[in-house]
Parts: C-alpha cells; structure tokens; sequence
C-alpha cells in the first residue's frame, strides 16, 4: 500500500469517527431539547374555573351544588382553590351555612373538609353575602391525574340559597371555583 493510499485510508477513518461524533453530539442535544421542554412545560400554571349560576335551595341536610368538569392535573404539585359562592339567607334567626369541598379521582368522592357554620350568619337580619375562600391543597398524586371537584351546602336553620334570588344576569356572576396549580 503507498503512502497516499493509508494517508487517505487514514483521513476515510477519521471523517467517520467525526462523522459519528457529530451525530452523537447531535442525539444528545436532541435529548436535551426534549428534557427541557419537559421541565418547561412544568413549570406552566394550569388554571381551571368553573362558573354556576343554578339556583338552589338547602335545608338542613347536605345537598349537592357546583360540580367541576374533569381537569388534567400535574402529579406532585399543589393546587390553589378558590370559592366564590353567592348565598342568600332570608331568616331571621341565626342562620347559617355549611361547604364542603369534595373532590374525585376516578374512584369516588373524598372530602376536603367543610366549612363549619359560616357565610350568612346574621341574628335578627337576612344576609345576602359572597362567601369567599382559599385553600391550598397538597398534590392529590405524584403522577400526572385528572381531577373534578363538587361543593355541597346545608343550612343551619334551613333557609340557605345559592345563586338564588340575587337579580343577578349572565353566566359570569355565579358562584365559582377556580383552581391554579
């Protein structure tokens, strides 16, 4: 073999070995893209609403109200959720209302907790107020899940309403639950 031929062999095996190392770069770097946009997305604030504007009334036994549709949450991240609820309480007793804040996996309803007696509790006066909370919420599941949420009401003295008898008009003055996460 002549020197030109193994110096061209030569410069054949090197232009492979870079040709490899540039497509090993570059499966890499693919790599890396496609982790990044990974933990970008992430990072992305989800936000969910649901607006009611139903009217209902409670009695003393738990009713169910509001019901979210299902939402794509993030496995490992906690969630913030809002209430915004419009009561009405035409008594003058003492009054008073109950929330609970259940929420559903896929395997049935499991309760967050409820409010005690709260919202519209006034003695000696009918009560229209927006009763307001926020809440965070440790992840429901590390993995990436879907979630609905529903509240439930009852009266202390039977006379509670949601959404009701408020001349109120159009869907955006409801009563609402927002959830970010």
């Amino acid at each position: 073999m002549s020197i030109a031929s193994e110096a061209i062999e030569a410069l054949h095996e090197a232009a492979d070995a870079y040709n490899n190392k540039i497509a090993e770069i570059n499966l890499r770097m693919e790599e890396a893209e496609a982790l990044y946009q990974s933990k970008l997305a992430s990072l992305t604030t989800l936000k969910y609403a649901h607006r009611d504007s139903e009217g209902r009334s409670y009695g003393t036994d738990w009713g169910d109200g509001l019901t979210t549709d299902w939402w794509s949450m993030r496995g490992g991240v906690s969630m913030e959720l809002t209430l915004s609820i419009l009561f009405r309480n035409d008594s003058s007793s003492w009054g008073g209302a109950y929330t609970e804040v259940l929420y559903d996996l896929g395997d049935g309803w499991v309760s967050l907790g409820q409010s005690g007696f709260d919202g519209p509790m006034i003695s000696g006066a009918s009560a229209i107020p927006t009763y307001t909370r926020c809440m965070l919420i440790p992840a429901l599941n590390e993995d990436s899940y879907d979630v609905r949420f529903l509240l439930r009401h009852k009266s202390y003295d039977g006379t509670l309403q949601v959404n009701a008898s408020r001349n109120f008009s159009g869907d955006h003055f409801g009563s609402l639950l927002q959830v970010i996460c």
